[in-house]
């Protein structure tokens, strides 16, 4: 594995590194047809038509 990027991010609570490098997933995925659903906890939506 190399690391191609890293980048400090100074933040108010630290320091952060943040490594980009390239991976190999080794794990299959298997498709099993099932629906999952995200709740991202949105206060407000604004849906525009068109």
């Amino acid at each position: 594995m190399k690391i191609n990027r890293v980048r400090v991010v100074r933040r108010a609570d630290g320091y952060y590194a943040q490594f980009c490098f390239d991976a190999t997933r080794k794990e299959e995925g298997v498709y099993t047809g099932n629906i999952v659903g995200l709740d991202l906890g949105l206060k407000y939506f604004t849906f525009i038509p068109k």
